[in-house]
């Protein structure tokens, strides 16, 4: 139980829920907005600003400063997790994902 507990502290911390990416892209910094679902369900739908994921913008992530601000998404945010997971791992240290996903994110606009 202590061990989902602190999972579920861990998915708190890493997570913004809708609308905070909208309004981080409305200010000076910018936000690299990053789809998660693949090429087809991003051209179906997306949050404006997205860059959708392919291995070849995958590898020029990796290449990113670590300071970086990431955000990512997936339908209902519980691949996205996997990705911070992967990332904060990697080394960075400000990625964050969509609670709920792009379907949360709908609802919430």
């Amino acid at each position: 139980a202590r061990h989902l507990e602190e999972r579920n502290e861990r998915e708190k911390e890493l997570s913004i829920l809708p609308p905070e990416p909208r309004e981080q892209l409305d200010k000076e910094e910018p936000i690299n907005l990053i789809d998660l679902r693949g090429k087809e369900a991003f051209d179906q739908d997306h949050i404006e600003g997205a860059k959708p994921i392919s291995e070849e913008f995958a590898d020029e992530v990796m290449n990113w400063p670590k300071d970086t601000l990431i955000v990512v998404y997936c339908d209902d945010g519980v691949g996205s997790m996997n990705a911070v997971d992967y990332l904060v791992n990697a080394g960075f240290t400000r990625v964050r994902c969509v609670a709920g996903g792009l379907d949360a994110w709908k609802k919430s606009n």
